[in-house]
């Protein structure tokens, strides 16, 4: 089974998808948050077996969650919910810089940047879970 992480935006939606060991996280694609982003996501549910579903949690530098924040955390978990899947937040400080960043030391310039940093970002998140999950013994390879 595999894990999929969401970096949820307000325009877009990046999304990451583990390997079947749960050992590495890759930038899968990116949605546009609109009316049919849902079916979107229920079309690459339908690709992979997936077990869990990780959105990324936007944290201030001292781990609060604004109220807005928190709001569209809820409602997505909300419309997530019925599709049968554990959802679980992680937190995702700094991983648009971080996805940013490897992307410029790629090379990867201008207007690519903005339409792949939010599944690279999910790949960043998505990772450090997977890195928990191994270090806490909760998946073995």
């Amino acid at each position: 089974m595999r894990k999929l992480a969401l970096d949820i935006g307000h325009k877009r939606i990046g999304v990451a998808i583990s390997d079947e060991l749960n050992l590495v996280a890759t930038p899968l694609e990116v949605l546009k948050r609109n009316k049919k982003w849902v079916d979107d996501l229920r079309n690459i549910l339908s690709r992979y077996q997936v077990d869990e579903i990780i959105i990324g949690l936007p944290t201030s530098l001292r781990g609060s969650v604004s109220p807005e924040n928190r709001k569209l955390l809820d409602n997505v978990s909300a419309i997530l919910g019925p599709l049968g899947i554990p959802v679980r937040t992680w937190d995702e400080r700094y991983t648009t810089t971080m996805a940013e960043k490897a992307m410029r030391e790629r090379e990867i310039l201008g207007w690519k940047i903005g339409k792949k940093v939010d599944m690279v970002a999910a790949a960043f998140i998505l990772q450090s879970y997977l890195d928990y999950l191994r270090g806490k013994g909760g998946e073995k390879t």
